[in-house]
């Protein structure tokens, strides 16, 4: 029997794995989105999805990919669109599972929150395959967590604020989901998201 990561690792398409320190980054090259350095205590899997694909030698939308049966052309609301990272996260000593979907912006934060909740989606997908699929020991209790980067923040809401703890406000659609938008750049913990 296993954990809900190693089951993650094991059964995951290691070419969406984000290995190494997690530092989340926009993939334009144009973007004002400073890098946001991500510590962690505990252990985590981090998935990013590129922009277009992981399979380079195909060229292919990450939208075609990730979505592969809907219309990547419908554009309200946008079916085929997540966020830029999910980061399922066990704290150390604790029993619950936290899955983070990360969308970082240069600009304002709107239309991110359909990517968040897309994100939430997939997250429910993927941990419903390792539920059947990868034998695992214990399942955890799962929280959901959406948080918006952004480059420019004209206004946040429920961001960090020094030392205080997030502020995370209920999805009005997907009653699990909780988000906040914060600043992009500097260094957080992810204990200290783990609200």
């Amino acid at each position: 029997m296993r954990t809900v990561l190693q089951a993650l690792r094991e059964l995951l398409e290691p070419r969406i794995l984000h290995e190494g320190a997690l530092e989340l980054r926009e993939s334009d090259p144009g973007s004002t989105c400073s890098p946001t350095k991500l510590d962690r205590s505990g252990q985590c899997v981090a998935l990013r999805f590129e922009p277009w694909g992981y399979r380079k030698d195909l060229e292919i939308p990450t939208n075609r990919w990730l979505f592969p049966l809907f219309d990547v052309k419908r554009g309200d609301p946008p079916l085929c669109r997540s966020c830029d990272y999910i980061i399922f996260y066990a704290p150390a000593d604790d029993t619950k599972l936290f899955v983070f979907m990360c969308e970082l912006k240069s600009g304002s934060p709107k239309g991110s929150l359909q990517q968040v909740r897309n994100g939430l989606l997939l997250a429910r997908y993927i941990l419903d395959v390792v539920k059947l699929h990868g034998s695992v020991h214990q399942w955890p209790d799962v929280k959901f967590r959406g948080i918006i980067f952004t480059g420019s923040n004209p206004s946040i809401r429920g961001g960090l604020r020094g030392s205080s703890s997030p502020q995370y406000q209920q999805d009005d659609v997907l009653k699990d989901l909780y988000t906040m938008v914060e600043r992009s750049g500097g260094r957080h913990h992810l204990q200290t998201l783990c609200v």
